[in-house]
């Protein structure tokens, strides 16, 4: 993914999710500050950015490779909470479990778009090259 592209998707994901989470707290009365903004931001960068994992593993399985994106990725994104907690403000107690179900639902709905998109093309690929015969 070139790197235009991966700032387009992450400021596409950045916004829908603010917008989603801003309507949300603003139903629940909550207050939403810039910290959380920032922070957000930051777990989509790594989100997004961590998509380089794939031409490192370009000789593993797909399968393979989507586990240990997943798994270094949502490492990065707890250890960036835990820097949060120590540094910025204590991470709420259901803090740690919030980011997994979060991340866990948006890296399925991404890696299920993805997955998506390259059988419909290897689908595609295969009847162009059946009609060509």
């Amino acid at each position: 993914m070139k790197i235009e592209n991966k700032i387009v998707v992450s400021c596409v994901i950045f916004t829908w999710i603010t917008i989603i989470q801003s309507v949300l707290g603003m139903r629940s009365g909550e207050n939403i500050t810039y910290i959380h903004l920032f922070i957000r931001f930051v777990v989509t960068l790594i989100a997004i950015y961590s998509f380089t994992i794939y031409d490192l593993l370009d000789h593993w399985s797909e399968t393979k490779a989507t586990f240990a994106h997943y798994l270094v990725s949502m490492a990065a994104v707890f250890i960036f909470t835990w820097l949060t907690g120590v540094f910025i403000e204590p991470v709420h107690p259901n803090g740690y479990r919030d980011v997994f179900l979060n991340y866990t639902c948006l890296f399925t709905a991404v890696a299920m778009v993805f997955e998506s998109k390259r059988y419909i093309a290897l689908v595609l690929e295969k009847r162009k090259s059946s009609d060509l015969f």
